[in-house]
């Protein structure tokens, strides 16, 4: 693969930006260059470069299909079945496969079974083929065979080189090719993995341009705004999907306030007072927690005593790392782990102390009480005229906020009845003393 990558190179005077072009000049070199033993064969290879290069990527598609586990190497028989499938291949495949066994063609041979030089080949080869082939007729018919394969990790280089190579021969049918595939699939893990898909190759296209990243963006806001979806979907396809819209922009978040979340009360959430709340566990219902956690309800969670809990305001969010990068940079503050700014910005902020935290909600309060970004909005005109302040919640405040959270949930899954059973049992967790939720956000912390 180096002495490809320098007869490219050498070629070109550069290497191509996109992975895609890479590949497109390194399979039509490997075709071009005198590798056969025999110098007639170095002719024919030479002029019928073309042809073996389709005779590849048909192979290569044949391949792929067989999945993982079986799509890396062939057989020779197998081989020549696939290629006597197309009558223009039928005169040339005895050629093409001694350039296969003299290492003169993109395909090597070892103990009778074929392989290409490097998967990375293979799948740029599979990507041309749905353009060139599948392509061909109907942009619907490539996006009919790609929409049952967005979940599959096999299928995912193909894709995004799909969408480079036709980046670099059409444009404008690439950027519809990737508007398309945002939308494609029919159930949440598909939805969620096509949009991601789309994000990742306008991302990794440099010239895709701001309206499809922008389509790209909103097309994931909206799958995160579906409660269906976010239900029916993996945690770790979505959490893909949003690292996507982080570096595409996530439009949630307000750039110039703070990279808080984007509406009029900044993502806060009021808890109402309530003089009858109580903190932890009735004893009354010990059995019944104990059961749900599947574990002991410790004695210092067990309480029967009023610990009432003033009117308070609390952020919907964990603090993100966008949120947490605006206060590192406008104040030079020393974090003390590097990796508290190394996710993408809008998941979690971790490794950051106890001191840090302290020292970003001073920051963030200080913000709210004089910047002019904020001035008006119901969040600022607490701290401005009435002298709230940005801290971390009490373990009480925090319990409460849980609990209210909790009963939010529950009338989600009332909702929707053919859901009510796993959301109850979701939301019942998070009810229960806020001991679960609570250790989830202190470890974002």
């Amino acid at each position: 693969m180096v002495r490809l990558l320098l007869i490219v190179h050498l070629n070109n005077r550069a290497l191509p930006d996109q992975r895609a072009d890479l590949f497109d000049k390194a399979i039509n070199a490997l075709l071009q260059v005198d590798f056969g033993i025999d110098t007639t064969n170095n002719r024919e290879l030479s002029a019928d470069w073309t042809l073996y290069r389709d005779m590849s990527q048909q192979l290569a598609f044949a391949m792929h299909q067989q999945g993982a586990d079986q799509g890396r190497e062939i057989e020779e028989p197998a081989l020549r079945g696939i290629l006597r499938a197309e009558p223009e291949f039928q005169p040339r495949i005895e050629d093409f496969v001694r350039h296969a066994r003299q290492r003169g063609s993109v395909l090597e041979e070892r103990d009778g079974a074929y392989r290409f030089l490097h998967l990375a080949l293979q799948e740029f080869l599979v990507a041309r083929y749905l353009s060139e082939v599948t392509g061909r007729d109907s942009r619907e018919a490539m996006l009919s065979f790609l929409a049952e394969r967005v979940e599959d990790p096999w299928w995912r280089e193909p894709i995004l080189l799909l969408a480079g190579y036709q980046a670099g021969h059409a444009a404008r049918s690439a950027r519809e090719l990737l508007r398309a595939l945002a939308e494609t699939g029919s159930k949440a893990n598909a939805q969620f993995s096509a949009a991601e898909l789309a994000a990742t190759a306008a991302l990794e296209w440099r010239e895709s341009g701001e309206p499809l990243r922008a389509d790209c963006a909103r097309r994931i806001v909206r799958l995160l705004s579906d409660d269906e979806a976010l239900a029916q979907s993996k945690p770790v396809v979505r959490a893909r999907a949003g690292d996507r819209l982080a570096q595409l922009g996530d439009p949630r978040f307000d750039a110039q306030r703070f990279h808080l979340p984007a509406d009029e009360m900044l993502g806060f959430v009021r808890i109402a007072a309530d003089p009858g709340f109580m903190i932890g566990t009735r004893r009354q219902d010990v059995a019944r927690v104990s059961k749900i956690i599947g574990g002991n309800v410790y004695d210092n969670e067990i309480n029967d005593a009023p610990t009432p809990t003033p009117e308070f305001w609390i952020a919907r969010y964990p603090v993100t790392v966008g949120q947490f990068r605006a206060f590192v940079e406008a104040t030079g503050f020393a974090v003390g782990d590097a990796d508290a700014l190394a996710d993408p910005d809008s998941r979690p902020v971790r490794y950051v102390s106890w001191h840090d935290a302290l020292a970003w909600c001073d920051w963030l309060n200080e913000r709210l009480a004089t910047s002019p970004a904020c001035a008006g909005g119901p969040i600022a005109r607490l701290v401005r005229e009435h002298g709230w302040r940005v801290a971390l919640p009490s373990e009480l405040k925090w319990e409460k906020a849980a609990r209210w959270f909790g009963r939010q949930c529950i009338s989600l899954a009332r909702r929707r009845r053919s859901q009510t059973r796993e959301r109850s049992r979701f939301a019942d967790q998070r009810y229960v003393g806020g001991r679960l939720l609570r250790s989830q956000w202190l470890r974002s912390l």
